[in-house]
């Protein structure tokens, strides 16, 4: 691909930390970096994370607008500035931040927006959220899913179509162990070599539905 083919990507998160959100969206950077010009933003502070790590690694640029626990006015600036500056094609929105985003998206006429619903509907944004997400996919964003339960949840709560939706996924080779090391351990733990296991890691709460 040319360099002129390649799109700006900015991708807007609250900040880059451990969470399953968060995961997700650093390895869709890392691996969108590699066929275009991607820009990491997250509103809160630096946190040293792994994820800061990987994307620096990559090469892609990474902004800390150091947004201030509860609501912080300031951000909309700041946001307006950091569009101004990177003049995006494609802005990729998580979690609560397009409640922020919104007035500079609509300012900046960013020719793409979207944004990706990590929960569902109904637990991914407080009243006030929900109002501007309803307002947003009706006029200048479309929404993404990450499973068919968070579509249906978007039919319920906005009444649109969730036409996009994007299952989560992480690259798996970066975490396969030896074989050999594998065998030791289920043998210590009284595994068969053909057992199946898995391992589930999440909150224990009703909507991780660990049961």
């Amino acid at each position: 691909m040319s360099t002129s083919e390649r799109l700006r990507v900015l991708h807007l998160t609250p900040c880059f930390g451990v969470g399953g959100a968060e995961q997700m969206a650093g390895h869709l950077m890392v691996g969108l970096s590699q066929t275009h010009d991607v820009t990491a933003v997250g509103l809160g502070p630096a946190k040293n994370t792994s994820i800061e790590h990987k994307l620096k690694r990559a090469d892609i640029p990474v902004w800390h607008l150091g947004k201030r626990p509860g609501f912080d006015p300031r951000i909309y600036v700041a946001l307006d500035r950091v569009l101004k500056q990177v003049r995006p094609q494609v802005v990729h929105t998580h979690l609560s931040v397009l409640r922020y985003a919104l007035p500079a998206l609509l300012r900046r006429r960013v020719p793409l927006a979207v944004h990706t619903l990590h929960n569902l509907a109904e637990h991914e944004a407080d009243a006030f959220g929900r109002a501007v997400q309803r307002f947003a996919f009706r006029r200048a964003v479309l929404p993404v899913a990450i499973s068919r339960e968070v579509a249906a949840s978007v039919k319920r709560v906005y009444g649109l179509e969730c036409e996009a939706m994007v299952p989560n996924c992480i690259p798996v080779e970066n975490y396969r162990r030896n074989v050999a090391d594998g065998i030791r351990w289920r043998e210590k733990e009284g595994f068969g070599h053909d057992a199946i296991l898995f391992t589930c890691v999440g909150r224990l709460e009703p909507q991780k539905n660990p049961p």
